[in-house]
C-alpha cells in the first residue's frame, strides 16, 4: 500500500472518531510515522505469533503518542464530561485506545473491556480450579 493511500486511510479513521483540523493532522502524521518505524518489530513479532500490540508497548514514543492521540479523541468526543456525570467510559476508552493502536501496528489490537477482563478472570480460576482438582 502506497504512503499516501495508507495516511488518507489512517485520516478516515482518525476523523471517524471525532479529530478534526490539527489534531487530525498531528495525528495522522504520528501514526504514520510510528507505522513506518515499528513495521520491523510488528513483523518480527508477528513471525513468532506475538501480539503487534508488543512493539507498542516497548517504545515510549509509540505509548506517549496513543496516549497524547486517545486524549484528543477523548475531549473531541466529550467523554470526560460524561464521566463526571456518572457514565462508566471504560469500555469507550479501551475502544479507542484499541483503535489507535490498531491503526499503528497496521492489524487488530483488542481493545481490554470489563467484559474481557471479567471473562479472562473466569477463565483463570476455572483453570486454577481445573489444576487443584488434578
Amino acid at each position: 500500500m502506497s504512503n499516501e493511500i495508507l495516511k488518507q486511510e489512517i485520516e478516515k479513521d482518525l476523523r471517524g472518531m471525532g479529530l478534526l483540523d490539527e489534531d487530525l493532522v498531528d495525528a495522522v502524521i504520528c501514526v504514520a510515522f510510528l507505522r513506518e518505524k515499528l513495521e520491523p518489530v510488528v513483523r518480527e513479532l508477528e513471525g513468532k505469533s506475538l501480539p503487534a500490540s508488543i512493539a507498542i508497548a516497548n517504545d515510549q514514543d509509540a505509548i506517549a503518542a496513543v496516549d497524547e492521540i486517545t486524549e484528543r479523541v477523548v475531549n473531541r468526543q466529550g467523554l470526560l464530561e460524561k464521566a463526571m456525570m456518572g457514565e462508566d467510559i471504560h469500555d469507550t476508552l479501551a475502544s479507542i485506545k484499541a483503535k489507535i493502536e490498531s491503526l499503528i501496528v497496521g492489524s487488530e489490537v483488542a481493545a481490554r473491556t470489563i467484559e474481557q477482563m471479567q471473562e479472562a478472570t473466569k477463565k483463570m480460576r476455572t483453570t486454577n480450579r481445573n489444576k487443584i482438582k488434578d
